[in-house]
């Protein structure tokens, strides 16, 4: 006698949905650390990998939290994108398009927009006020006592408080 068995199987076609943290543009000179992060979620068979690309080239994989998918079907994903990998040059103007693309155990994908570069090659305004000079009969600028510096730094897309960036004016003397 012959035995059959039923059994339904479950075919997975529905891409896992995401997004980034970080909704308005980031400013670049092309140097430096560009921090990306976001979501993806999937219903069915789990994100396998979210993999970072500028236009059509993979420039690396971000790192899931939980570390084990498998055992959530939502993830928390990051990526430290080194900024050289831009191609940001003096004459660049062009927004750089930079997406997370989110891969479930299924083979399934879909592309979330991670961030938009825009090339920052111009540098801040700094304006330094210095004391009134003492004599100005005399070349150079002469003063007598102890002296106050201050100064102001002005930038169109913002100043940088991070470790790589900090606000820190230099005076040689």
């Amino acid at each position: 006698s012959e035995t059959y068995y039923t059994c339904s199987l479950n075919v997975d076609t529905q891409p896992p949905t995401g997004e980034t943290d970080k909704k308005e543009n980031i400013y670049s000179n092309g140097s430096g650390i560009i921090q990306l992060s976001g979501t993806v979620d999937d219903n069915y068979a789990g994100i396998d990998k979210v993999t970072i690309k500028i236009g059509s080239t993979e420039v690396g994989k971000a790192t899931l939290n939980p570390k084990e998918p498998e055992k959530s079907l939502k993830c928390k994903w990051e990526y430290n994108l080194d900024a050289s990998l831009l191609g940001i040059t003096t004459s660049s103007t062009s927004n750089i398009s930079v997406m997370a693309i989110a891969k479930d155990k299924a083979r399934n994908e879909t592309p979330i927009a991670a961030a938009t570069v825009t090339p920052d090659t111009t540098g801040p305004e700094v304006t330094i006020t210095i004391p009134k000079d003492a004599d100005s009969t005399k070349s150079g600028h002469q003063i007598n006592g102890t002296i106050k510096i201050s100064g102001s730094a002005n930038d169109l897309h913002g100043l940088h408080e991070d470790g790589e960036n900090e606000k820190t004016l230099t005076l040689n003397y």
